[in-house]
């Protein structure tokens, strides 16, 4: 299964596919309606963001099955977005696409890695050794966001 998929990065074009990823993958986890449109300009991916970051998506054939969006700040390495389809949740796609987008992206001049996760996902990060250090405020008020790191040294 592994073998008939390519990571390539991102093309300008994608930023709709990638979007409509996004947030088929955020309705995955049962977020009522109202939750999904107060995050609709978070789960938008644009052409800057396309340009500025590290986009990569994962394909079979002509079929984006998931992207990560990896953003590099100094020492920072940040996990901005990873989505998987829903269809394709759970079958470690979203594995090996973080551990290979890491892996090409990840230098000796990084010392950390950081991802501000949904709480549905922290066992996921928690396996690539990511700890919660602290939890954010997130919206709708009252909601909270774990912040979860690993040093990479």
């Amino acid at each position: 299964m592994i073998k008939d998929l390519v990571i390539q990065k991102a093309e300008l074009k994608d930023s709709s596919t990638l979007t409509e990823i996004s947030k088929s993958a955020k309705a995955y986890w049962g977020y009522p309606e109202e939750w999904l449109q107060l995050w609709e300009n978070d789960l938008t991916i644009t052409i800057a963001q396309i340009q500025q970051h590290h986009v990569f998506k994962l394909t079979r054939e002509t079929e984006i099955l998931g992207f990560c969006m990896i953003i590099e700040e100094g020492e920072l390495v940040e996990i901005e977005h990873l989505w998987i389809r829903p269809k394709h949740i759970g079958k470690g796609l979203g594995k090996y696409l973080l551990t290979e987008v890491l892996q090409s992206v990840i230098t000796q001049s990084h010392t950390t890695l950081s991802v501000l996760a949904d709480p549905n996902v922290v066992g996921f990060y928690e396996k690539f050794g990511l700890k919660t250090i602290q939890y954010l405020p997130g919206q709708p008020e009252g909601r909270v966001l774990p912040l979860m790191q690993s040093p990479l040294n």
